[in-house]
C-alpha cells in the first residue's frame, strides 16, 4: 500500500510540479517500526515552493510520530498549509488526502506562472 506522501510525490510529478523530496529509509535496526500506512521511511516529507521548512510555501510530511500517520494522511504547515505560518493546518485532526494537498498546491502553481 503506497502512503499519501508517495501518492502525492506521483501526481506531482505527472503535474510537473517541482518539489524538495526527503527520504529516509529504516535502518536494519528500526525495522520494527514498518507501518504499511506509512510506508518504509524515518523520514518521509517533501518541500513545495522552497528548499526547507523555513522558505517553503508548504511543507508535507507522513512518518511515524507525525500527525495523521496513524490513518496514513499528510500533516501539512508553512503558508498554504496552515492558517497561521508554522502551525499545522488542524482541519479537524490536523491531516490531509494527497488529493486535498495536491489541490492547494495546484492551485498556487498556476496561479505563480
Amino acid at each position: 500500500m503506497k502512503n499519501q506522501l508517495d501518492v502525492l510525490r506521483t501526481m506531482l510529478d505527472e503535474a510537473h510540479i517541482p518539489y524538495e523530496n526527503y527520504i529516509i529509509p529504516y535502518t536494519d535496526d528500526e525495522k520494527y517500526l514498518l507501518d504499511d500506512r506509512i510506508g518504509d521511511y524515518r523520514r518521509n516529507q517533501i518541500f513545495y515552493g522552497g528548499e526547507d521548512f523555513k522558505s517553503c510555501k508548504l511543507d508535507a510530511i507522513c512518518q511515524y510520530g507525525s500527525y495523521g500517520y496513524e490513518e496514513g494522511l499528510i500533516e501539512t504547515a508553512g503558508p498554504l498549509g496552515s492558517e497561521y505560518y508554522d502551525r499545522i493546518r488542524w482541519e479537524p485532526i490536523g491531516c490531509r488526502t494527497a488529493e486535498e494537498v495536491f489541490e492547494v498546491i495546484k492551485k498556487d502553481w498556476e496561479e505563480s506562472r
